[in-house]
């Protein structure tokens, strides 16, 4: 009996099932990395605004802040909040930092120590979240 006949409709049944599966996730793969790109590059630039806005809003003194500088900051917070994932710890520390940072601004004088803690972190975590989140995007 010869074999031929039957692996070759074989391997086109197969071909017809599950050709168009792996080109339905090498589509989605195609995809998601623009997407996820362009998420990363969004939350770069309201980690970026957020500490930069925290910042110009502590050197500016205390006599001197306009509660728009604040609401500010509250609208970016609440942006970055609304972009993460709640399920991953590393979003959740990020979230927690700059709720910390915000409240040490909030404090005034007093809570100066906690706002430079917690404005170093944001540097540094956001860096290690963004560095995490570009390889994911590399690997895809």
């Amino acid at each position: 009996m010869d074999w031929v006949p039957i692996l070759s409709l074989i391997v086109a049944i197969l071909a017809v099932f599950f050709g168009p599966v792996i080109a339905a996730r090498s589509a989605k793969r195609a995809m998601i990395g623009p997407m996820r790109q362009k998420w990363i590059n969004e939350l770069r630039t309201l980690l970026s605004e957020i500490s930069s806005s925290c910042m110009h809003y502590w050197q500016t003194g205390y006599e001197d802040r306009a509660e728009g500088e604040y609401q500010r900051i509250t609208d970016l917070k609440h942006q970055v909040i609304f972009m993460i994932n709640p399920k991953e710890d590393d979003h959740k520390i990020l979230v927690s930092i700059i709720a910390r940072m915000e409240d040490g601004l909030a404090r005034g004088k007093d809570g100066d120590m906690d706002f430079h803690v917690a404005y170093k972190e944001l540097l540094d975590h956001g860096r290690k979240v963004l560095k995490r989140e570009w390889e994911v995007v590399k690997s895809a």
